[in-house]
């Protein structure tokens, strides 16, 4: 269904990192998709505008909250046995005023029923720091951006042990340990993990629709279930639609668990 987090293996590592509650208790979560960019198709003939540029058509896009948020929504319930109770979504357009009816920046916030907040932020009016996704916890830090992922121990967290041997990178202030894909992958790609880490990070830099690509041909030929199937993809697009239906409406809109049964 096109989630490209979910078959890229620097999210599936971190992922049993989160799952072994490395990080502690989670507390809140956040997804960043910024861009410098339009959105806006040259059109050559004026007929063809509403076709090429669909998503800048407020009666049938969901902007950027179904666009981009789609994927952080699916990060934001893959590491939840609940769904949410409710949604708050802001918007507007502060660079391309060109006749648009579509927000270029939206702002979301997503509650659930013990009090964990999920943000989102997107914006196609800045590209700082582009894309990634970070999950704060009580003893500790994830942030994933497509082949790359760090972990951030806090200082009073226990020690695990193994991590006085991990790799470290500086990210603005804070000491990250850098999380490397399984080790199984990088056996088959020809490398050893922990021994020549750029090599064995170029050989994971593929792009994430390239992944999903891969994932999803790779699940006709041989018959397994893709990293993303319909139950997922149901549920992140039924939350991008209610964040949308937020922003449209500009109130809190509290959730019906129904909405995502199938």
């Amino acid at each position: 269904v096109g989630l490209q987090n979910r078959p890229n293996p620097v999210y599936q590592h971190a992922y049993q990192f989160l799952r072994s509650r490395a990080a502690g208790s989670l507390v809140t979560d956040k997804g960043h998709w910024y861009e410098n960019n339009s959105w806006r198709r040259p059109v050559g003939q004026p007929e063809f505008e509403e076709f090429l540029n669909w998503k800048l058509d407020a009666d049938i896009s969901l902007g950027l909250l179904g666009e981009a948020g789609v994927h952080s929504f699916d990060n934001f319930l893959r590491h939840r046995s609940d769904f949410p109770a409710a949604v708050s979504s802001f918007g507007s357009i502060m660079k391309w005023r060109d006749g648009r009816a579509v927000e270029d920046v939206v702002s979301c916030i997503v509650e659930y029923a013990d009090g964990f907040l999920s943000r989102f932020e997107a914006s196609l009016a800045n590209s700082f720091r582009q894309k990634y996704y970070l999950v704060n916890g009580t003893e500790g830090s994830f942030l994933l951006q497509d082949a790359r992922a760090w972990w951030f121990k806090e200082v009073d967290a226990p020690s695990l042990g193994w991590e006085v041997y991990a790799s470290r990178e500086r990210i603005g202030d804070e000491e990250g340990i850098v999380l490397l894909a399984d080790a199984t992958q990088l056996l088959e790609k020809g490398f050893i993990p922990g021994q020549h880490r750029e090599d064995s990070e170029a050989a994971l830099e593929d792009d994430p629709l390239q992944l999903a690509i891969e994932d999803f041909f790779n699940s006709i030929r041989e018959g397994l279930p893709p990293a993303a199937g319909f139950r997922e993809g149901h549920r992140s697009a039924v939350m991008a639609i209610l964040a949308h239906q937020a922003l449209r409406r500009r109130e809190r809109l509290e959730i019906d668990p129904s909405s995502f049964e199938i």
